[in-house]
């Protein structure tokens, strides 16, 4: 079973953003940089930055304006991450997508951003699932 998001996450390891005008941003989704402002990542080889994982006005998704707080990638800790239709399998590791994260493997054929290592097997599509997010990283390139 799932922790609360955002259980246990230091302070030091969130963000507070602005949703983009006419964007809005669900809990658990990847997000990048549009501006100064952030929207949900729409394709694996962006440059995400963390996890959408509180709605400080209690009400997801967050709408345009409006504020979000964001798990910052990297940050050595587990924060609840969205699922696509295919699911995520526990133990493997998870990269962004527009309808939410999909598994892959290190030194496949993919160039993605690492979101982290999936600690919980997720089965259908906005299933929400815990990710070792210490584990993700920058740009992973096949050989």
């Amino acid at each position: 079973m799932a922790l609360p998001n955002g259980a246990g996450i230091p302070s030091s390891f969130l963000r507070t953003y602005r949703v983009l005008a006419a964007n809005t941003v669900r809990q658990g989704m990847s997000v990048v940089f549009s501006g100064t402002d952030v929207v949900e990542a729409a394709t694996d080889d962006q440059s995400i930055i963390g996890i959408a994982y509180g709605a400080p006005a209690g009400t997801w998704p967050v709408a345009a304006l409006g504020q979000v707080e964001v798990v910052l990638l990297g940050s050595p800790c587990a924060c609840l991450v969205r699922s696509t239709a295919a699911g995520l399998t526990a133990g493997g590791y998870c990269c962004p997508g527009a309808a939410g994260a999909v598994d892959v493997v290190i030194g496949g054929a993919v160039l993605c951003n690492v979101i982290g290592q999936v600690l919980q097997t997720a089965t259908a599509a906005g299933e929400l699932v815990e990710v070792n997010l210490g584990s993700g990283g920058p740009t992973v390139t096949a050989a």
